[in-house]
């Protein structure tokens, strides 16, 4: 090698690592939830007969929203000079599909038959996997951010919790055979917005640049 050649690369300063995508992050706990659904917990029983059921399909919308939605907003917030994007309208698309959803089941289904679903097992299970899924998802989304520079820590850290426990709801759902929209708003809904709640406060404080 000659001097020149030498000299050249001990001149370069080192190109930092790319860190990993925030989208692919999403995927792999979205992922992770599946695979610990299917190994620990099983799939829905009933999934034979609901191939053609709305009602399944409607489910994995409302929770998919949370996740697209939170994902989206996610990535861009972890810039140090986010785009100047209209997220305001973003939650109010939430509340609108949630709320749309319950208004009609509840005028729809008698409401004996929609509040006897919170004394199924299945609303406490719902509650544990939820916030364990969002839990786990959120430490990792956290340590991953510490790579990035977000510019609103306290912003960036209520979207971690809500991106991460809404991959982590949605992977849960395949085994949850309950598909009411009230259900799903509280048993899905309040794990999700504790651990948001969490990550809002303790989230800045590891990953402020």
């Amino acid at each position: 090698m000659k001097t020149d050649e030498l000299i050249n690369i001990l001149s370069q300063s080192p190109q930092p690592k790319t860190p990993l995508s925030l989208k692919y992050a999403l995927a792999l706990i979205l992922l992770a939830s599946i695979i610990v659904t299917l190994s620990v917990l099983g799939l829905r029983p009933d999934l034979a007969h609901i191939a053609a059921d709305l009602t399944a399909l409607h489910k994995t919308i409302l929770l998919a929203s949370i996740l697209w939605i939170a994902g989206w907003a996610l990535v861009n917030s972890a810039k140090p000079l986010p785009e100047k994007k209209n997220f305001a309208i973003c939650p109010w698309l939430l509340v609108g599909l949630f709320g749309g959803s319950i208004a009609f089941e509840w005028f729809t289904t008698p409401s004996n038959e929609i509040l006897a679903l919170f004394l199924l097992p299945n609303f406490s299970v719902c509650l544990i996997a939820v916030t364990t899924y969002g839990a786990i998802g959120a430490v990792f989304l956290t340590w991953l951010m510490k790579s990035y520079a977000p510019a609103h820590e306290k912003k960036t850290g209520i979207l971690i919790g809500l991106a991460a426990a809404g991959a982590g709801a949605l992977g849960y759902s395949i085994h949850c055979p309950v598909d009411s929209p009230t259900f799903i708003t509280i048993a899905y809904g309040l794990p999700v917005l504790v651990i948001s709640a969490v990550t809002g406060l303790l989230a800045p404080r590891f990953i402020k640049w």
